[in-house]
């Protein structure tokens, strides 16, 4: 098996390969393409073209949503089975990381949402983007599109009211996914996933600070997330 980069925005393969950067790797819980094989071979990349740590950020509280929504959940239940599932990746992470050297070990840290959402920058940048969810129509619009974009109603019977719901995902990611994040001193600013979408785009947006410039502003990004398009071959 090998890794294969497509695409990268924000910076260039060199740059990543003089290791300008370092490099998380965000786990949803929804994304199937993250079996322990594929896991396992990001994450040797990502060790080999870091800058001083990698991160491995597991995405489970805010996955909470989905099952409420798309399964039918009580708020407490859809709660419990994200926490109980993320946990069942990160003891899948960990088998990983117990294969590997112990120098490339020390250079892994394994993080929580409930750890990144704490951080006083993140909590300022997510009540931003709700605001401007409410009250900037077309950035509202921009975000229902990224929603709908990941909902067959053909499989999953959505209301258009549930849209509205199932956007606070978005809403609570797009920190993360416009700037990285802070974890121990160390900002985690790159971050490889396979393929492209909306919300990619909404993030280059939001970046460039041109179609939704006072939102760009309101937040005022220093660090823009380095957006790499990359699969296992």
């Amino acid at each position: 098996m090998s890794f294969r980069i497509k695409k990268c925005l924000n910076s260039t393969e060199k740059e990543i390969r003089n290791k300008k950067y370092n490099i998380f790797l965000g786990i949803s819980l929804g994304n199937k393409y993250f079996t322990k094989e594929n896991l396992r071979e990001y994450l040797l990349w990502a060790l080999k073209n870091t800058k001083e740590k990698v991160a491995i950020l597991i995405v489970d509280k805010i996955h909470a949503i989905n099952y409420e929504i798309r399964r039918g959940y009580s708020k407490d239940r859809a709660l419990s089975v994200a926490l109980r599932h993320g946990e069942e990746t990160r003891k899948m992470v960990r088998e990983i990381i117990n294969t590997l050297s112990k120098e490339m070990q020390n250079k892994i840290e394994v993080v929580k949402w409930q750890v990144v959402e704490q951080n006083t920058a993140y909590k300022k940048s997510e009540k931003i983007i709700k605001d401007a969810f409410q009250k900037n129509t077309d950035f509202h619009d921009a975000i229902i599109e990224v929603v709908k974009e990941n909902v067959d109603p053909n499989i999953v019977n959505i209301k258009e009211q549930d849209y509205e719901k199932l956007a606070n995902y978005i809403i609570s990611e797009l920190p993360v996914l416009i700037s990285g994040f802070k974890f121990q001193g160390i900002i985690f600013n790159l971050s490889p996933y396979p393929g492209f979408c909306k919300v990619d785009n909404l993030v280059i947006e939001i970046q460039k600070g041109k179609k939704f410039s006072n939102i760009s502003e309101d937040l005022g990004i220093i660090n823009k997330r380095v957006i790499v398009e990359a699969y296992v071959k």
